[in-house]
């Protein structure tokens, strides 16, 4: 199994991609979006089937939900998933 890594350590992992392999944040964008819902579909029976939930906070995170949400509507035939972004308005 692989490590689980802080929020930090993963804003390390993402700025060496982008310095050592050119590669621009978006594609590591759509990529962790990708992933995630793949991950879902295999491992959570009925997911495409159902309509899930995405919560997205700000940031590059939030991005990365965002592209969750597509992918989960590209892969479902139920319809949309609900996607609610939180944070304040101050910030």
């Amino acid at each position: 199994m692989l490590p689980i890594l802080t929020a930090e350590q993963i804003a390390r992992v993402d700025r060496e991609a982008i310095r050592s392999l050119g590669l621009p944040g978006a594609v590591l964008m759509e990529t962790a979006g990708r992933s995630v819902v793949e991950a879902m579909i295999r491992r959570l029976p009925g997911a495409k089937s159902s309509r899930p939930v995405v919560l997205c906070g700000k940031g590059n995170n939030g991005g990365d939900g965002f592209v969750v949400a597509r992918y989960l509507f590209d892969s479902s035939a139920e319809g949309f998933p609900l996607v609610f972004l939180c944070g304040t308005l101050d910030e």
